[in-house]
Parts: C-alpha cells; structure tokens; sequence
C-alpha cells in the first residue's frame, strides 16, 4: 500500500524536481530517509478539509504515523523541495558580508561537480547621476545574500534575436570552483577571469553562452563578469563623462578578485584575464592600462587586438551631441546640459538609439559600433597641450603605446584566432 501512495505522489514529485533542474540547473541526489522526513513534517500541518476516504495511511519515517490528505500532496513535495534545496546551499564569508551559492553536478553527469555563486554585485549601480562615470565599489551588507541566480545583464540588443534586454543596475559577477578554503591549509587553486565579446555593444558574463564545467573541471576558479556596453559603457562628452566606463568596470571587478577570491578558493596571486573579440581587445587595453597595474599575472587575447580599426574611437563629443540630439535634445550644445538631458533618457532608449548617430565614415572605419574605448583627454587650442581626465584608463592610441613599449612587459601573454577568421 505505502507504494501505491507513493506511486501516486509519483507525477507531483517528479514535476517539482524537474522545475528544480530547470531553474537552477542542478542535479540532485535524493536521500531515501528524505520522503519519510518531508511527510512527516507535513503531516504536521494544520488542514481544516475532512479526511478522504482515497487516502490513507502513509509513513516511511519511523516515528510518525501520517493522514494524508489532497491538500497535503503538494506539502509534500514542497518540503521535499525544501530539504534537497537545503541540502545543496553554501555560506561562504568575505570581507564585505555572507554570500549563499550552491553546490551544483556536471551537465556531463561525470561524478563531482562545483560550487556556483551568480549574481554577485561588485559594483554599485550605476544610474542616474553615475550614468556615464566610473562605478563605485560595492559596500559591505548585514545578513546573507543570496547568490543562486544570475544578476540582470547590462542594457544591449540581442543580434539573433533582434530584441533588446538588460537593466542598467547590471555590475554583477559570477565565480565558480570546486574547491572552497577548508583549516587543513590546501593550496588554492589559480584564477581565471572570462571577459566576453560583443564589439563593445552586446553580450554578457552570464551563462547562457559561457558555461562553467569545462574549466573549473581542470582545478581553476572561473570569474565571469558583466561590464557596461554601447553608450552606457564608453559615450564620452568632457571631464564629467570621460569614457571607457564598461573598462573601469573591468578593473573594478578585478579589483574585487584581488580582495575577495581567496574566500572561495582561489589565489589571488594566480589570475589569468582572457577574452574573445572584444573581450580579447579589452585584454589587450588591460595590458596598456596603467590602472590595471598589478591586478593581473596572465593574460590571453582569442580573435581580437586593441589594434583593430573597429576596437577605437576619436575621443570627441560629437557622438553624444548627435545622440542627444536624435533623442529630442534641442538646446545650445553645451556639454553639462546634454549630459544632464542623456542622463534623464531611459537606458533602453539610449541602446536603441545609438546606432542613428554612425556616419557612412564611421560605418566603413568600425563595423558600424557607435560607442567604443577611446583615448581619454584632448587638445587644448589655447594653452596648446593635450589635457587629460582624472584617472584616466589609457592617454594614448594603443599603436603609439605598443611602439613606445609602454604595456605591462612582465605579463606572460599568449593570442590567437580561428581558421575562418571573421566568417561570421
């Protein structure tokens, strides 16, 4: 009889373990003594509905003798759920606060798996006055946050798709590793940092391209990383929106990998930066920037260069001018007040605008991407000197500091490309 209930609690408990799988991409091992506890605790619940006469009995936990009633199945499974989400969550402490991920099995189904942490927040959101200037560390938080999920992605349109997604609060980050830091003293394990490609425009960190299993299977901790895109990550327009946002991003995350990634595992004396295309690119800049100083000990550039026509724009407020100006703006063209009326536009509305201020040059020169790194400062006519913004991320083209032997020579390097370069 107990496997004839059983049988029939069978559809509810398979439905919510599939809708566990789904959501969070994890599968679990189920403990026989878990069904017995999950019923047992349910069946403590109150139930003002009358005993059916289709129901009787059911108990597998030794101390319990349960009436299962048809509102009670789903309390079942519920708890059920409960225990085996319960089973798989882990705490970890930083500096900054209790952070909550999870423990998750190989998709390959191979024995093992990893502890996964999305949705980490590494920078403060930044909106409305910050929109345009470089993010702010994230601040220390009382309690546990809870990093099961992935954080929104930032503001872009989707190439496959032709939609747009994103949130401009997007400054999240992923880590992945099998190895967390136990008293017995083992050595941790080296640092991987994924920045992804995109042309500056679109893309994100998050897994549904990038998946952890591979890597972290060979015994490295994964970093993958959102970083401001198109007009929000590199529209320039003077000293209160310098440019190269989306790459102080990347610095602050790495920045947060050199105080935060001992916590899970991994040395932050041991980090390799690697990217595609753009994010190859971004690798490349890395190298030239002297704000990325120190923050990294390796680096791999696949099928792109901070060399490539389209990975470089004139620093020049004309762009925002003709963005601001294709969204509505009518005014005298003074820097502060565009800023000010950009800044009041919905980000979406920024995305979906950016590429109306492309001129046919501008199409030939970069594969027609509006807003990308650019040369921080400009020349001052009167005084007859370049002037330069405060921390800047790079003051020179890439060609002039590459010839003038200014990248961080100490750095192992290694690049390559496919086959079909650029069929695509």
């Amino acid at each position: 009889m107990v496997r004839k209930r059983l049988l029939t609690l069978l559809p509810l408990i398979l439905f919510a373990l599939c809708n566990i799988s789904v959501r969070e991409s994890s599968s679990l091992a189920i403990a026989p003594s878990t069904f017995g506890t999950a019923i047992a605790r349910a069946g403590k619940l109150s139930n003002t509905l009358k005993e059916s006469t289709a129901w009787k009995t059911l108990t597998s936990h030794p101390n319990s003798l349960v009436q299962l009633f048809p509102s009670r199945a789903m309390r079942v499974v519920q708890e059920v759920v409960r225990s085996l989400r319960k089973d798989t969550n882990v705490v970890i402490q930083t500096s900054l606060g209790k952070i909550r991920g999870r423990f998750q099995k190989y998709r390959s189904g191979e024995r093992g798996g990893y502890y996964s942490f999305k949705g980490i927040r590494y920078g403060e959101a930044p909106t409305g006055a910050r929109r345009f200037r470089a993010a702010e560390p994230e601040k220390p938080w009382f309690g546990v946050r809870d990093a099961s999920r992935e954080g929104n992605s930032c503001p872009h349109k989707n190439m496959i798709l032709d939609t747009f997604k994103g949130n401009e609060d997007c400054l999240f980050l992923n880590v992945f590793t099998t190895r967390l830091p136990r008293e017995d003293d083992e050595q941790p394990l080296p640092v991987m940092v994924w920045l992804h490609g995109g042309g500056y425009s679109f893309g994100s960190g998050n897994t549904f391209l990038y998946g952890p299993d591979y890597l972290v299977a060979e015994d490295v901790v994964l970093v993958t990383l959102n970083y401001r895109l198109g007009p929000l990550g590199f529209l320039t327009a003077g000293p209160d929106a310098p440019g190269n946002q989306g790459l102080k991003d990347q610095i602050l995350a790495l920045k947060w990998v050199r105080e935060h990634i001992a916590a899970f595992g991994g040395d932050p004396k041991q980090v390799t930066i690697f990217g595609e295309s753009a994010g190859a690119s971004s690798v490349q800049m890395l190298l030239l920037s002297p704000l990325a100083k120190g923050l990294f000990h390796r680096a791999i550039s696949q099928s792109g260069s901070a060399l490539n026509p389209w990975s470089m724009a004139e620093s020049s407020s004309e762009r925002a001018f003709r963005l601001a100006a294709n969204l509505g703006y009518v005014g005298a063209n003074d820097t502060e007040e565009i800023l000010e009326f950009l800044r009041r536009v919905p980000a979406m509305k920024l995305v979906e605008a950016a590429p109306t201020t492309l001129t046919v040059e501008d199409s030939r020169n970069n594969i027609g991407l509006p807003f990308v790194p650019v040369v921080e400062g400009y020349w001052n006519t009167e005084e007859g000197r370049e002037v330069y913004y405060e921390d800047p991320f790079m003051t020179q083209h890439p060609n002039e500091m590459y010839e003038q032997h200014k990248f961080h020579s100490n750095v192992p390097y290694m690049t390559g490309y496919n086959t079909h370069e650029a069929m695509l």
